[in-house]
């Protein structure tokens, strides 16, 4: 069964401007984190998902560690995929 937030206009605000969030797993936030990110307006995360994710790439590239570089950003697309819509709510 799938939770949705509604998400309403502060007070005196249009009530057909209300959005309704799905409080799941996102696969496309998963698949793609900066540009999904970005896609809903969350700039200042999709900025910061993206120089971690080319850091820990890099870092990975320059120890000779590729795998635990490719494996550290899996894990940052993995929290944006469990994450990635409380970050909207919260935003």
């Amino acid at each position: 069964m799938a939770i949705y937030v509604v998400m309403e206009p502060p007070a005196g605000g249009n009530e057909k401007d209300a959005a309704l969030v799905r409080d799941s797993f996102t696969w496309l936030g998963f698949l793609f984190s900066p540009i999904w990110l970005a896609w809903h307006r969350l700039w200042i995360e999709a900025l910061l998902t993206f120089a971690a994710m080319a850091a820990l790439s890099m870092l990975g590239e320059k120890l000779r560690l590729e795998w635990a570089g490719s494996a550290l950003s899996l894990l940052v697309s993995l929290y944006i995929g469990f994450e990635g819509q409380a970050l909207r709510i919260a935003a």
